[in-house]
């Protein structure tokens, strides 16, 4: 028993040394805290203080205050001040801010440097309006108002953001209250984005020449797409325009980054966020789709990723252009907008770089231009992540990667106008073997209807000088020679028969075995018609004649042809599909065959109505022969006709 009494004994003392000790430990935890707080000045937990000069851009979200105000609410600038802090909401308690339609916010700001201090407040962007007061003494005044919903021209300094100036004298104490207006679908934490930023005339000045540069630099982009449009009307290829198209946004939509598009022109809030970002990212995303399918003929060479490649583009720009109505969260909607855009980037990086391997010449451009935009991307981006240093090339990354596509683009398109060209040419070629050739069998007038209209409708000529030539005995004399050198014969005689008709512009009609045959009057400009017609018959003889002199003289089968010529009326018209044939028909045709084969070798035999229209020309003499029986003409009158000597 007393060894048990001695131990409950020494348990009671440890626990009472315990129960001492932690006693002791609270009150001197309560004296230190409390001597703590009298040391602390309790101003300073809700007062941005800064006791040396700021540099570059500071957060000040953890100082501002918001108090809530409700439709049926009305705080004015003389209450706002009198209203204790606890109703305040600090960002710590931005999941309990109520229901509200519009806020005052308070920041309170301290200079505890020994200068003065000229810098510039920066909010959110979704804020459409603030009006700032600053508190003198018990009293608010008026400063400014400046907001999204605000005309650059209205605000203190024209300028896209949402900032207003400030100035504190030295250990000087300033209350800021203003009163906001959220834009659609902003969040609460919109208001707790406040950054503060030294030297405000230095700012203005980097401001000017930022927008100027970038003015001038974007505004440069819009000379590439007038070019593609000069490219266009020039060669008709459907991807210059879209390449237009492409740039055109993608300016526009970096001028509206840059907040120059909105020093210029004011857009109503409810559609302010379409235009300068929803329109400009869905139109790029279509567009591009459309110049880089037309250009690569992606939907001819990949037709299954073409469809995967369609199906992107339409989610994307779907997503983009309704985000607002899809998503009550314009902020989610944004992300996944980008999202839909980074995955369209991605999918159109994957078939270029299968075209690339394919060797596919215009792929190579086009994985350049793309791998450009998106390293100027990957920089913008590591700038916002402040993993690189922001200056003036990583923080413009997107807008430089955007010059350099387009750029690159466009010499994309200046090379391929080589091939271009090149394609061109050979049709030139072509369609000038296809005129000429169209031409040779066909009268000028005939060939120029038939391309033009597709068809030649039959005409009726009231006077053409039909003329016939035929070899005699050729059938006779053909069995006495080879093949190959009657054929060499009668072409050499039809070669030179073509040169006369062409010397006096009578159109050849056909030839059939070894005649020939050949009209002047089927063209508007025939004039003369008879005359020149029997000036050619006279050459073809003359020429006959000194061809088998020349015959006779290497000891080769010579030819004596006939050729008669009548004067009429007759239709010309064009027959067969496949082999286009112009022809003429008439009584006129078939007299004119009658003739020739009355005629003589080595002379020209005409008819009473083809010797009347010429029988006064001075440099003929006729030879009037007696009227001879013609089968279907009973006692037919002719003429040989010869040159004056």
């Amino acid at each position: 028993m007393n060894y048990s009494k001695s131990a409950e004994s020494i348990i009671y003392s440890i626990f009472r040394i315990i129960r001492t000790s932690t006693l002791l430990g609270c009150i001197l935890v309560f004296f230190a805290f409390n001597l703590w707080s009298a040391n602390e000045n309790p101003d300073s937990l809700s007062t941005f203080v800064f006791e040396e000069e700021i540099t570059g851009s500071i957060h000040l979200s953890s100082k501002v205050s918001v108090f809530p105000i409700t439709a049926d609410q009305s705080v004015s600038e003389n209450e706002i001040s009198s209203i204790p802090d606890s109703l305040f909401y600090t960002f710590d308690q931005l999941q309990e801010i109520p229901e509200h339609d519009r806020a005052w916010i308070r920041l309170k700001i301290h200079n505890k440097t020994s200068s003065k201090f000229q810098g510039t407040i920066f909010v959110c962007q979704d804020i459409d309006s603030l009006k700032v007061y600053l508190k003198y003494s018990d009293a608010l005044t008026y400063l400014t108002t400046t907001g999204s919903a605000i005309k650059p021209s209205e605000k203190f300094y024209p300028s896209a953001s949402n900032d207003f100036t400030l100035f504190l004298e030295s250990d000087q104490k300033i209350e800021i209250y203003a009163l906001v207006k959220l834009g659609k679908n902003s969040g609460v934490e919109h208001y707790f984005h406040f950054n503060m930023r030294d030297n405000f005339i230095s700012r203005i000045r980097d401001d000017l020449y930022r927008r100027v540069f970038w003015a001038i630099a974007l505004g440069f982009l819009l000379v590439f797409p007038v070019l593609s449009l000069i490219m266009y009307l020039n060669f008709k290829k459907n991807y210059f325009i879209y390449y237009s198209v492409l740039v055109v946004f993608m300016t526009f939509y970096f001028l509206n980054l840059q907040g120059i598009t909105s020093m210029y022109i004011t857009f109503p809030i409810a559609i302010r966020h379409y235009f300068i970002t929803v329109i400009p990212i869905g139109g790029m995303v279509i567009s591009a789709f459309l110049f880089f399918n037309s250009y690569l003929d992606i939907k001819k060479r990949v037709p299954l990723y073409f469809k995967f490649l369609l199906a992107i583009t339409v989610i994307s720009a779907f997503i983009t252009i309704t985000q607002s109505w899809l998503f009550n969260n314009r902020a989610l909607g944004s992300d996944l907008s980008n999202l839909g855009v980074i995955v369209f980037m991605l999918s159109l990086i994957g078939i270029l770089i299968y075209l690339n391997f394919k060797r596919v010449k215009e792929a190579r451009i086009l994985l350049i231009a793309t791998s450009l935009i998106l390293v100027g991307g990957v920089l913008f981006t590591l700038t916002l992540l402040r993993i690189i240093p922001r200056n003036v090339i990583f923080s413009n990354g997107f807008q430089w990667g955007a010059i350099a596509f387009s750029g690159t683009l466009l010499y994309g398109l200046f090379d391929n106008i080589k091939q271009i060209q090149s394609e061109r040419f050979k049709l030139k070629v072509e369609k000038e073997k296809t005129d000429e050739l169209l031409f040779n069998i066909l009268p000028y007038e005939v060939a120029m209807e038939l391309k033009e209209k597709g068809v030649y409708e039959a005409r009726d000529f009231d006077n053409v000088s039909v003329l016939f030539s035929d070899f005699k005995n050729f059938t006779l004399k053909s069995a006495q020679i080879t093949a190959k050198e009657l054929v060499d014969e009668i072409n050499i005689c039809f070669i030179e028969f073509d040169r006369i008709m062409e010397k006096y512009g009578i159109e050849k009609i056909k030839t059939i075995g070894d005649s020939y045959m050949a009209a002047a009057g089927l063209s508007p400009m025939s004039e003369k018609r008879a005359e020149v017609v029997v000036w050619a018959a006279i050459e073809m003889q003359e020429f006959l004649v000194h061809r088998n002199q020349e015959s006779k003289e290497v000891g080769k089968e010579t030819f004596e042809m006939r050729v008669g010529i009548h004067s009429g009326p007759v239709i010309a018209g064009i027959v067969g599909i496949k082999k286009f044939q112009y022809d003429i028909w008439g009584d006129t045709v078939n007299t004119a065959s009658r003739v020739e084969a009355h005629g003589q070798e080595e002379k020209v035999n005409i008819s009473e109505s083809t010797y009347q229209e010429i029988k006064d020309h001075p440099d003929f003499i006729f030879e009037e022969r007696e009227p001879i029986e013609v089968r279907g003409k009973g006692l037919f009158k002719m003429y040989f006709a010869h040159r004056r000597q």
